[in-house]
């Protein structure tokens, strides 16, 4: 009799919770913890690759940094939909 081989079938691959924070959207402090929080995690369970990881954590650096400046030196301009006022930093000179 020939033996019959059994199909093993692999789970599909658990998705990264960090995914699911970044394609909301990081747009304040909190989302950006809460990014950094699940990154931390996929680490740990091995979803995420670690080099894929290190991009993050750089792209976020220079993401808190942007906010850094714009503290720093930013130029309040006043925000008609909140009605408020927001420091911005220009990148570049107006023409």
């Amino acid at each position: 009799m020939r033996a019959m081989k059994q199909k093993m079938e692999t789970p599909p691959a658990p998705t990264a919770r960090s995914i699911l924070v970044a394609q909301r959207g990081i747009r304040t402090s909190a989302d950006f913890m809460e990014f950094m929080s699940e990154l931390i995690t996929d680490l740990g369970n091995e979803t995420v690759r670690p080099q894929i990881a290190n991009a993050q954590c750089n792209a976020g650096g220079k993401l808190l940094k942007m906010v850094e400046l714009e503290q720093k030196y930013g130029i309040e301009r006043a925000d008609p939909i909140k009605e408020a006022s927001k420091k911005i930093l220009r990148l570049t000179r107006e023409s």
